[in-house]
């Protein structure tokens, strides 16, 4: 079902399914800054309710980590998704929650799709998406790209780049980018609703069946630290790393993660 909302002195059209719940309307944007931007302009005004999204044709300034630029052109998927703040024990693992719901969904699609900490997608050894989180005030918005037709080029990729980039194919052959999008967000909203509905600690066991890596050699690469070695054990309760030196154990919460 379409119809069009007005914001300001404009429109975006808006999009509901009958797989989704008539409250949690997917507003379309043509190229825009960052959809994640544009999810705080209009939460801000009362436009955008909880749990509804913005999905992006494309981006100028997409953002990943540490407000690096995430390449954007059409083709592929960018979300921004809005969830209320959720219970402090949850909201410090929040990145984890998303990544991990979103690729329980996606996995109905490519089955062999994994996480590499804290918020990557991998496919293969190859970074397939990434989400990103930010929090204001009592709102949280999910950032969610996810290349299926492109992937940046290795000029484009930042030097010490954990994984290359690649791309899923034809995954939205038979629905679009918005189809797409609509079959993702009920089932990662039902895995969400599961997994709060145990403890934190469940929850990391869960996770950790996903995990890149998960029992291999690794280095991780922390800002200003010196370089770790170590087995990648798995997750702490509250999602930190869990990484076997030859000292002992240590869990890290920062880091990029690489394969030896």
């Amino acid at each position: 079902v379409r119809r069009r909302q007005s914001v300001g002195d404009g429109h975006l059209d808006c999009w509901t399914s009958e797989t989704l719940r008539g409250d949690w309307p997917v507003l379309v944007s043509g190229p825009c800054g960052s959809a994640m931007d544009l999810a705080w302009h209009l939460a801000a005004r009362k436009a955008l309710p909880p749990w509804s999204s913005i999905l992006a044709v494309s981006q100028l300034k997409g953002r990943g980590q540490t407000r690096r630029h995430w390449n954007s052109p059409p083709g592929n998927l960018y979300a921004a998704w809005l969830w209320p703040r959720l219970p402090e024990e949850w909201t410090r693992i929040a990145s984890l929650l998303a990544g991990y719901t979103l690729c329980k969904a996606l996995r109905i699609y490519v089955p062999d799709l994994r996480m590499k900490w804290p918020n990557d997608l991998l496919h293969g050894d190859v970074k397939v998406g990434g989400v990103l989180v930010e929090e204001r005030r009592d709102l949280l918005v999910i950032g969610f790209g996810l290349n299926v037709s492109s992937a940046p080029g290795p000029q484009d990729m930042r030097p010490g780049a954990a994984a290359p980039a690649g791309h899923l194919g034809k995954l939205d052959r038979d629905c679009g980018i918005l189809g797409l999008w609509l079959r993702l967000i009920g089932p990662a909203y039902q895995e969400l609703e599961k997994i709060q509905a145990g403890k934190p600690g469940q929850f990391v066991r869960s996770m950790e069946e996903l995990l890149a890596w998960r029992g291999r050699r690794v280095r991780i690469q922390e800002t200003g630290e010196a370089e770790r070695l170590g087995i990648l054990v798995g997750l702490s309760e509250d999602g930190g790393l869990r990484l076997a030196e030859d000292a002992g154990e240590q869990v890290l919460y920062s880091g990029t993660i690489l394969p030896v």
